[in-house]
């Protein structure tokens, strides 16, 4: 079977969904897009509202949570229209657009997982190096830095003449894979996915041996208080270790399902498997407020604040004026 005839199936299977399962594929993702941009905003507001958040290692957060929910604001609305329309609809311009944004929001999304694992493993293995190679000023830097390289890495695939095709199976438009060499198409992967990724496992490995002789040590001297790193650097460590095991569950599919896209072609698998390559892809914008809510007492405190306030808000009657004015008094 040829690719073109692989390709038509796969347009067919979208477009000739019977009604409850495109109803379900919408519904997952429609929740997929609130839970990335509501869950992020409360992330950079939280940051933004506690001082105590406002930390070098939460920047990085910050940046991987404006990742994402830049993600849920313009790339995944466009995944929810064609899978509503049944097909790709909106003209050979956005498909541009939303295979660009979609290419540079998950580099840098990768880059600043990976600034971020390098962050821990100076604070907590190379402790006395860390007040020299981290600053605010530097940590914006190297956000900054990773976004430019985000930026960069479409300008080659455009440069040779080439084009974002729109997949059925995945419902997006992404790199053609089938008119690229193999050998760009597994070297793009493997610089931008698999090679970021090892180097975060290597750090947490690392700071994860790092914190368990540190909790040996204090047993064995029976002391709470000593230690080079207190409670909340081991609690930020094991928070981050979650996010950095659910960005690979995430990002897994998307590896393997393209490597082999690479030699098999781009339309080789049925589509129920590209379909968990696309929820995959757009559950890792959703994920990691959820885990800091569950796992971080200072973010999930920040988070309730700020919707009980949102909550009173659109909930008060009209007041007059003077009224307003004494409300707010007390509140502050």
């Amino acid at each position: 079977m040829n690719y073109s005839t692989r390709e038509t199936i796969l347009a067919m299977e979208l477009s000739s969904r019977g009604l409850p399962q495109k109803i379900t594929e919408c519904i997952f993702s429609a929740v997929f897009i609130l839970t990335a941009l509501i869950g992020n905003v409360l992330v950079c507001l939280a940051i933004k509202k506690n001082p105590k958040l406002r930390t070098v290692p939460n920047y990085y957060i910050a940046s991987l949570a404006l990742t994402d929910m830049l993600m849920s604001l313009l790339g995944m609305p466009l995944t929810f229209a064609t899978l509503i329309a049944d097909g790709w609809i909106l003209g050979d311009v956005l498909c541009q657009y939303q295979g660009f944004i979609g290419t540079v929001l998950g580099i840098a999304s990768l880059l600043i997982i990976t600034l971020t694992a390098v962050n821990r493993y100076f604070r907590i293995v190379r402790v006395r190096q860390y007040p020299i190679y981290y600053t605010t000023k530097k940590a914006i830097l190297s956000i900054i830095l990773a976004w430019c390289l985000a930026l960069i890495v479409p300008v080659p695939y455009f440069a040779i003449g080439n084009r974002y095709r729109f997949h059925p199976g995945k419902a997006f438009c992404f790199f053609d894979l089938d008119k690229n060499h193999v050998i760009y198409n597994v070297s793009t992967i493997v610089c931008f996915a698999v090679l970021p990724f090892g180097v975060t496992a290597v750090c947490y490995y690392k700071v994860f041996r790092t914190v368990r002789k540190h909790n040996i040590t204090l047993a064995q001297t029976r002391t709470s208080g000593a230690g080079r790193f207190g409670i909340d650097e081991v609690q930020l460590a094991k928070l981050l270790f979650v996010i950095l095991l659910s960005f690979g569950a995430c990002w897994t599919p998307f590896v393997i399902i393209d490597v082999i896209g690479a030699f098999k072609g781009q339309f080789y698998f049925p589509r129920y498997v590209y379909l968990v390559y696309t929820v995959s892809v757009e559950l890792s914008s959703c994920i990691n407020p959820v885990i800091y809510g569950a796992m971080n007492k200072e973010f999930r405190s920040e988070f309730s604040k700020i919707i009980t306030a949102f909550c009173c808000r659109i909930s008060l009657p009209k007041m007059t004026s003077r009224a307003k004015y004494v409300f707010d008094s007390q509140r502050k």
